[in-house]
């Protein structure tokens, strides 16, 4: 059986990470997996409520998944079953009875790569591995380092060119956080100015693109995408916003009413996020 030390070679404490054990040891999207952890010195050897923690990465999305565990001596066994649209899953041992003993392979996490039938890692389950790390990596206590965020993402976009347009918005923001030279802003601006101007790109991912170009100090790029939008989406998210905007901003009551008013009418039938709004503005009227 393969063992894994994830990131020892990146950790100056990895003579004490976790010992552990995955089962296959390249296990595809849709198998049954199991782990299994040698608690042997670990500050939460002796802990008599250990939770196996498990958040997996799919769909673009993060999201906890249930392990099935069990305790043998020191080893500690769970079973979990991917689902079919898994590229990765990021594990945490909790004592459930104190919330200081943890263990998370000392910030870096304990990852179940998802594999292809070669028998390696996919760039896709690599690329996910680093936007689980870094952007959701906080509620495991990970030190979600950029730079080595980064290394992984650049190791998958070399494998697969296309995740990087796939997965922009991580790209960009892991990008900033570990290279603010003036050739890590022009990549990042490069990347921005090719989802700004493909063809289908949505316009919730235009309204991110605003304000990457705002902190970039692009402010010219950010106006002309501002009025691009509201040309193209003259009742989308971002014209509501601004109306709202423009609405919180009136001094004159009786004006403001007559805005929300006309901001009623022009996105009539209103949605929950709507009424919401409304609801705001005009207690803030009061």
């Amino acid at each position: 059986m393969k063992k894994f030390f994830l990131l020892f070679f990146l950790s100056p404490y990895f003579l004490i990470s976790q010992t552990w054990e995955c089962i296959p040891s390249a296990p595809k999207a849709g198998e049954t997996v199991k782990v299994i952890f040698d608690l042997t010195g670990s500050k939460i050897q002796h802990a008599d409520n250990i939770a196996i923690n498990a958040l997996e990465y799919a769909n673009h999305n993060g999201q906890a998944i249930q392990v099935a565990q069990t305790k043998a001596g020191n080893q500690l066994i769970g079973i979990i079953t991917l689902n079919p649209e898994t590229k990765s899953v990021l594990l945490h041992l909790a004592d459930m009875d104190n919330s200081e003993h943890n263990e998370n392979n000392n910030g870096e996490g304990y990852f179940i790569p998802v594999c292809n039938s070669d028998g390696k890692q996919s760039a896709e389950s690599t690329m996910a591995q680093a936007v689980l790390y870094r952007d959701w990596g906080g509620l495991y206590g990970m030190n979600r380092t950029a730079s080595i965020a980064f290394d992984w993402m650049k190791k998958a976009v070399a494998a697969q060119p296309d995740l990087k347009n796939s997965y922009w918005a991580n790209y960009v923001s892991v990008l900033y956080g570990a290279d603010k030279s003036e050739a890590g802003q022009a990549e990042a601006m490069a990347l921005l100015e090719s989802i700004d101007n493909g063809k289908d790109t949505e316009e919730k991912d235009l309204i991110s693109i605003i304000r990457w170009y705002d902190r970039l100090g692009a402010s010219e790029k950010s106006e002309a995408l501002k009025a691009k939008i509201l040309k193209k989406w003259p009742k989308g998210a971002y014209a509501k916003q601004e109306t709202r905007r423009q609405i919180g901003m009136e001094p004159d009551l009786a004006k403001a009413e007559g805005m929300i008013d006309d901001y009623m009418k022009k996105n009539a039938p209103l949605d929950e996020s709507d009424e919401a709004a409304i609801s705001q503005l005009r207690s803030n009227l009061a």
